[in-house]
């Protein structure tokens, strides 16, 4: 294979260089401090990639790709357990509500979760969690009347949610009948529905519930910019 294999410590010193050109701010400044010299990439307008790559000897897609993918993910912190579950939780709902799992959910759900994350590190945990959600939702059937009997109680009361559902289930069931973990869950998801509804409409990013498409993008978001050099 003749793919570029991009060495940190012979690029960065470069591209160092030409921020020191733009910016006035001393080389050491930058040094061992990745976060200063994303941060100021980030608020230059035509930082000079050509330049930089030819200088290198590189692609110049393949130098922004590393950038923008490697050393960027170096920079910001894994997922946490917390915000995995809440991506979870966030998907399921939105899969029985039918609500597209689109560029505006996700943007919706980067903006519930603790802190901010790569792009990508997002993606790729996003993507996950949805394939396992949805192979879950195939899975999962829920009798028609113990749905009846939870809308109704939604319709009467829209605050009706996690605390009070199991009881209900029992209702609904009676003892001798036992409901398996995963129509629990998938119960107490659907009982949830109000709630996340208005959340998500209050929010302005959900226009209106539709089917499910599984999204065409892949690992990365691309914005304008790295389209055009993608097309080069």
């Amino acid at each position: 294979s003749n793919r570029q294999i991009v060495q940190k410590d012979r690029v960065l010193p470069i591209i160092i260089k030409y921020l020191f050109e733009i910016t006035g701010i001393p080389v050491e400044q930058y040094q061992n401090n990745d976060k200063l010299v994303n941060d100021t990439i980030q608020n230059i307008k035509d930082y000079p990639w050509t330049v930089v790559a030819q200088e290198i000897g590189m692609d110049r897609w393949r130098l922004y790709h590393w950038f923008h993918e490697t050393f960027q993910r170096g920079i910001f912190p894994d997922i946490i357990p917390q915000d995995i579950q809440k991506i979870k939780e966030f998907t399921k709902i939105a899969m029985v509500n039918q609500v597209m799992l689109d560029r505006q959910f996700q943007q919706f759900l980067k903006q519930n979760l603790t802190q901010e994350y790569h792009r990508a590190t997002f993606s790729i945990a996003f993507n996950n969690i949805k394939r396992q959600s949805m192979k879950e939702m195939e899975s999962v059937k829920i009798p028609k009347h113990f749905m009846n009997n939870i809308n109704h109680q939604l319709f009467l009361n829209p605050e009706f949610g996690l605390s009070s559902i199991d009881i209900e289930i029992k209702k609904v069931l009676g003892q001798e009948k036992i409901l398996t973990n995963k129509q629990q869950q998938q119960l107490k998801v659907k009982a949830y529905q109000e709630k996340i509804n208005r959340m998500l409409i209050n929010s302005e990013q959900i226009i209106a519930p539709q089917k499910i498409v599984e999204s065409k993008n892949d690992m990365y978001e691309f914005d304008e910019k790295e389209k055009e050099v993608d097309e080069e």
